[in-house]
C-alpha cells in the first residue's frame, strides 16, 4: 500500500511538472495554397457578420465561407480594388467592410456586394473600433462618419511619429501606434516609446485585454494585463508560429486567434 501510495503521488507530481512546462504552449495550425488562398503572404484579417473569413495577401483579396476561399480581382474601372496588396480588412458588422489596399481605402458592402473607392492615395492604416473607423492619412489621425460618408480631424501625429503602420485606440482616451521602428503609446503627453527598434505590423486587443504585437522579424509579443511580455517566435516544431514575419492578427466569434505571417497563415 505504501508502495502504491508513492507511485501515486510520482505520477500527481511528474503531471503538474509537465503541466507547469506546457501550460503557456500556443499550437499553430497553417493554411496555404492548398486550400485555396491567391498567395500565402497574407497581410490582414477579417471575420464578417456572416462568419465569413476574409484574408488580405500581397496577391488579392479572399474570402473563406466555411466551405471555399474566393478572391477578388483588382478592377480597373475605380469602382474597386485598384490594388493588389491588401494591407488591413475592417467592419462595422452591420454590412459594411472597409479595406485598405495599397494606399487607397475602399468601402464593401456584403448585401449588395458593391464596392466604393473613400479614399485615393495616402492612406497609412486603418482600424474599426467601438463603431468608429480610424483611419491614418498622411500625417493626421481622422475619423469617418459612417452616416455622412465623411471624415473628421482627430488629431495631429507627434513629428517623431513617422511611417505608421497600424493604430490602436485604448481605454483613457490614450492610443497605441506600430511604426517601422517601433511601438508608441500615445496619451496625454510626449508620446512613449514602449518597443524600440522593431517594425510593428499589427496590434490587437484580445477579449482578455491582452495585447498582440506582430513584428517584420521577432514573430509576436503577448503582453497580459499585469504588463507580462511574452514572445513567440518560428522554431523547429511544426506547431510554432510558421514564420517570424507577422502581418496581422485577429480573434473570431469563437476566441480563436488568427495570425497572418509572410509564410502563411497561423490559427
Amino acid at each position: 500500500i505504501i508502495f502504491m501510495k508513492r507511485c501515486m503521488l510520482l505520477i500527481i507530481l511528474g503531471y503538474c511538472f509537465w503541466h507547469s512546462i506546457h501550460a503557456n504552449d500556443i499550437y499553430f495550425y497553417h493554411i496555404g495554397l492548398r486550400d485555396g488562398l491567391s498567395q500565402i503572404n497574407i497581410m490582414s484579417i477579417y471575420q464578417d457578420e456572416l462568419g465569413a473569413m476574409w484574408f488580405g495577401s500581397t496577391e488579392g483579396l479572399n474570402r473563406n465561407n466555411g466551405k471555399e476561399i474566393d478572391t477578388f480581382a483588382p478592377t480597373s474601372d475605380g469602382r474597386g480594388i485598384a490594388q493588389n496588396t491588401i494591407f488591413s480588412i475592417q467592419g462595422n458588422k452591420a454590412g459594411a467592410i472597409y479595406i485598405h489596399a495599397d494606399s487607397d481605402l475602399i468601402r464593401y458592402d456584403i448585401h449588395s456586394q458593391r464596392m466604393e473607392v473613400l479614399q485615393y492615395g495616402s492612406v497609412r492604416t486603418i482600424l474599426y473600433k467601438d463603431n468608429v473607423l480610424w483611419a491614418v492619412i498622411g500625417d493626421k489621425i481622422l475619423l469617418y462618419n459612417e452616416e455622412s460618408g465623411s471624415f473628421k480631424e482627430y488629431a495631429k501625429l507627434d513629428e517623431n511619429i513617422k511611417n505608421v503602420r497600424c493604430i490602436h485606440p485604448a481605454k483613457e482616451g490614450k492610443i497605441w501606434i506600430g511604426t517601422q521602428t517601433g511601438l508608441f503609446l500615445i496619451s496625454s503627453g510626449k508620446p512613449e516609446v514602449i518597443i524600440e527598434g522593431e517594425r510593428i505590423n499589427s496590434i490587437h486587443e484580445d477579449r482578455e485585454s491582452n495585447l498582440w504585437i506582430g513584428t517584420n522579424e521577432n514573430g509576436i509579443y503577448v503582453v497580459d494585463k499585469n504588463h507580462e511580455i511574452t514572445n513567440y517566435r518560428h522554431q523547429s516544431d511544426k506547431n510554432s508560429i510558421s514564420n517570424n514575419q507577422v502581418r496581422c492578427i485577429i480573434e473570431d466569434n469563437l476566441g480563436k486567434i488568427w495570425i497572418g505571417t509572410f509564410y502563411g497563415l497561423n490559427q
